[in-house]
C-alpha cells in the first residue's frame, strides 16, 4: 500500500511518500501510576512549572516500534530508528518506543523528557516546537547525573532542533 506519511527523524521531519510496513497495533505502554507520579515529583522539584494537570490527567502513554506508522499530530508518521520517545501536546500522548524497560534508568529518562513536554506545553506558550527541546534535554541529563549516568547527547543536533525558524526577509 502506497501511502503519504510524515516522516520522523531525530533532528526534524521530512514529508514523502513512502511504502508503510505492516505494523502492530499501538499499544499501551504499562508503567505505573507510582513511577509516573516520581517522574512528575522530579520534574516539579527542579522546574518552576505547575505541573497540576499534568500530575492530575497525566498524557496517554503508549508503545511503538521503529518503523511502526503512527498518528502524531493528526498525520500518519514513521517512527525513525534514531527515536525514543514521542510526545504529541496536541494529543496529549507520549510514545515510548519498545524495547523499554521501566527498570533501565536510560529509559525512565525518555519518559521522563516526554512528561516534561507535557508540563512545557501545560503551563505555557512556545515560539516554535522545537524550542522546549533544549530545556528537556538538560533536564534529562540532570536526571540521569543524579543517577550516575552521562547522557552522552549530541548538544549540536539539539542546538539545531531547539532554534526556531526566523522570519527575516530582505526588504
Amino acid at each position: 500500500m502506497l501511502v503519504t506519511v510524515k516522516i520522523l527523524f531525530g533532528i526534524g521531519l521530512v514529508f514523502g511518500t513512502a511504502v508503510a510496513a505492516t505494523a502492530s497495533e499501538t499499544e499501551a505502554c504499562l508503567v505505573s501510576e507510582a513511577s509516573i507520579g516520581e517522574l512528575i515529583d522530579w520534574i516539579e522539584a527542579n522546574t518552576g512549572y505547575d505541573v497540576s494537570r499534568v500530575r492530575s490527567n497525566p498524557p496517554v502513554i503508549e508503545s511503538c516500534v521503529t518503523g511502526e506508522l503512527i498518528d502524531y499530530a493528526h498525520e500518519a508518521t514513521i517512527v525513525d530508528e534514531g527515536i525514543n520517545g514521542l510526545y504529541d501536546f496536541e494529543a496529549r500522548r507520549i510514545y515510548l518506543v519498545e524495547p523499554w524497560d521501566n527498570g533501565d534508568p536510560r529509559d525512565r529518562s525518555v519518559l521522563l523528557h516526554e512528561l516534561v513536554h507535557a508540563v512545557q506545553f501545560d503551563d505555557r506558550e512556545w515560539d516554535c516546537i522545537g524550542a522546549p527541546e533544549w530545556e528537556a534535554y538538560k533536564l534529562q541529563e540532570a536526571w540521569l547525573a543524579e543517577h550516575g549516568l552521562d547522557a552522552d547527547f549530541d548538544w549540536m543536533r539539539i542546538y539545531f532542533q531547539s532554534r526556531c525558524p526566523r522570519d527575516i526577509h530582505p526588504d
